[in-house]
């Protein structure tokens, strides 16, 4: 599994597409079949009863990039997005990253 550069603060109101790129990870040819996007809190780093009720609707993908609409996250809390694909070659493959949600003012 990969880690990929986190994304900057989030809002607490915002409804934004977040993605990964797994160009690097796929052979010539090969393609991504399918794609979730699974959001947990990262362990001390706030508390969320429902991480992944913030995911909305289904991982898209266009060649190797994977997007995923993400919605009303809770402030105080830090946030792993890991993105997971299966692949035209029997592989799956991961990669995450890490939101903030800032507190509201």
């Amino acid at each position: 599994m990969l880690v990929k550069p986190n994304y900057s603060e989030a809002n607490p109101d915002e409804v934004e597409p977040y993605g990964m790129d797994f160009f690097g990870s796929l052979a010539p040819g090969e393609i991504i079949l399918t794609a979730t996007v699974t959001l947990t809190v990262v362990p001390g780093n706030g508390t969320d009863a429902n991480p992944q009720s913030h995911v909305t609707g289904p991982a898209a993908w266009v060649g190797s990039k994977v997007s995923q609409m993400i919605s009303h996250l809770v402030g105080g809390v830090l946030y792993c997005m890991l993105f997971t694909v299966t692949t035209s070659a029997g592989k799956t493959l991961e990669l995450y990253c890490h939101v903030f949600c800032k507190v509201p003012k």
